[in-house]
């Protein structure tokens, strides 16, 4: 019987303490309850709700946010539709808005570009006027992410012609000046870019991306194409008996190269100034000696050509190396696109099909 009571005195005791543990529990909840206001209740639960509703937006906008890209000029600007178009919010380009030769960036405009995500341009020794638009933007927004383009030290560019002269370049100092400064217009050096724009994209937008699969064969498509018109615009090249022109400005030495055509000089400088007396016998020379009949201008040029410069008649075909006019153009979309516009254009001024 002793046990029995011992027991039973036991589980009341226990009993009791749990009764007043919880009746404090409660008794605090309703103070707190009591003593705050209903309108801060209701604002601390908002606060809830609301900061789970922008955890979950922000995930959903970093898998669905599309890349904004900035590049120097149109032809990387369609490099990167060609490459990346179904992830890209928007593309724009520096020549577009701005004087390419001579930027004078407004505050308007810094402001605009500031907003982009990536920026893609060649690089100080090819667009030397840009290092300080390039710097300011930084300054400005520094988790802009900025890719410098590898012009200068491409090693070796490989022709899809086995027969073709390979361009080999081993010092930046090989290069001439216009083909630093109109890199795009080699095709060859192109793809070396847009693998790099490839392996950077992978990298710094895994989540962007639709699927890997699809930007790495958009990729490889892009290497074929390119390929494949290099290939048949250099045979058709070859047919030709004259390949030599002149031109307005000295934009197409690259392309030239790559090409193994014959350019015989310019009519103007880096800064549009007409050349002077003595490289003028040297150009008139190299005309009647090559009995060139093809004269390439740029869109909006007005040059004076002394009638004597030529012993044959010449075919005048205008092509913009910039781009522009392909960028303005909707039917043009990419990178291969314009760069077919432009052999296109020139094909038919060296040969007799626009006669």
């Amino acid at each position: 019987v002793s046990e029995n009571v011992n027991l039973e005195w036991g589980c009341l005791v226990r009993k009791g303490w749990g009764v007043l543990l919880l009746s404090a529990f409660l008794g605090q909840a309703a103070t707190t309850w009591a003593t705050t206001p209903p309108s801060q209740l209701t604002s601390q639960a908002h606060k809830t709700t609301q900061a789970h509703k922008t955890t979950r937006a922000q995930e959903k906008t970093q898998t669905q946010e599309r890349v904004r890209v900035l590049t120097s000029v149109a032809p990387l600007g369609l490099l990167v539709r060609e490459l990346f178009g179904v992830d890209l919010d928007s593309v724009s380009t520096m020549s577009e808005q701005v004087n390419y030769h001579a930027p004078n960036v407004t505050p308007e405009t810094v402001s605009r570009w500031t907003k982009v995500d990536w920026l893609i341009w060649l690089g100080p020794d090819s667009e030397p006027q840009l290092i300080p638009v390039i710097k300011r933007l930084q300054d400005v927004n520094p988790a802009m992410i900025v890719t410098r383009l590898n012009v200068e030290s491409l090693s070796e560019n490989q022709s899809t012609d086995n027969s073709a002269p390979q361009r080999v370049h081993n010092k930046s100092s090989d290069w001439t000046e216009s083909e630093h400064s109109h890199a795009w217009l080699i095709p060859a050096d192109v793809r070396q870019w847009a693998q790099q724009l490839l392996d950077e994209w992978l990298l710094r937008y895994p989540r962007v991306s639709t699927e890997r699969a699809d930007i790495v064969d958009a990729h490889a498509r892009f290497v074929h194409d390119t390929m494949a018109l290099e290939s048949r615009w250099r045979h058709r090249f070859k047919t030709l008996t004259n390949r030599s022109f002149l031109q307005s400005h000295a934009a197409f030495d690259g392309l030239a190269r790559a090409f193994d055509l014959e350019p015989i000089g310019a009519l103007t400088t880096h800064h549009d100034v007409a050349i002077g007396l003595r490289d003028m016998m040297r150009v008139r020379e190299q005309a009647q000696r090559h009995e060139t009949r093809c004269v390439v201008v740029l869109p909006g040029e007005k040059i004076a050509i002394p009638p004597t410069l030529f012993s044959v008649p010449t075919r005048m075909q205008v092509i913009d190396p910039m781009g522009h006019t392909a960028w303005q153009k909707p039917i043009i979309t990419s990178y291969t696109s314009f760069l077919n516009g432009v052999l296109t254009d020139l094909y038919g001024c060296l040969s007799d099909e626009n006669e």
